[in-house]
């Protein structure tokens, strides 16, 4: 059964799709919800990020692939970062965690927002079934 997650930033709600092959989703998904203050990545760019007060281990570090949309989990500093840019970025050490469905265009708003205005506040919840 596929899992769904909501991500409220803002004014904006986005859907992303909880990715089951992911070696601590269940984890994840049973200390829901989290919330944090969400940051700017500057020097990754169209990324942003909040440390949860969680730690998953991540089995295997490796070379992922971030596509728009990307919701991914950092072990090393705790945080779930949400990128949103259009180009792919590779990184280390990530895992990803889901990939947003539905409303993609209010998380590149309020991204873009946070770019200047750091701290607005992230909650990640269960979602409803589609």
């Amino acid at each position: 059964m596929k899992r769904y997650i909501t991500i409220a930033v803002g004014k904006q709600e986005a859907q992303a799709t909880l990715l089951e092959e992911s070696c601590f989703s269940k984890s994840f998904w049973n200390a829901l919800p989290v919330e944090g203050e969400l940051h700017y990545a500057k020097i990754e760019e169209k990324e942003v990020f909040f440390m949860i007060p969680l730690f998953f281990r991540v089995e295997e570090p490796k070379p992922v692939t971030f596509e728009q949309g990307t919701v991914a989990y950092w072990p090393n500093r705790q945080f779930i970062c949400i990128y949103y840019g259009e180009k792919p970025l590779s990184l280390f050490g990530y895992a990803i965690l889901a990939k947003i469905t539905g409303n993609l265009e209010g998380i590149i708003q309020e991204g873009e927002e946070v770019k200047f205005h750091q701290g607005k506040k992230v909650c990640i919840r269960r979602g409803r079934n589609l």
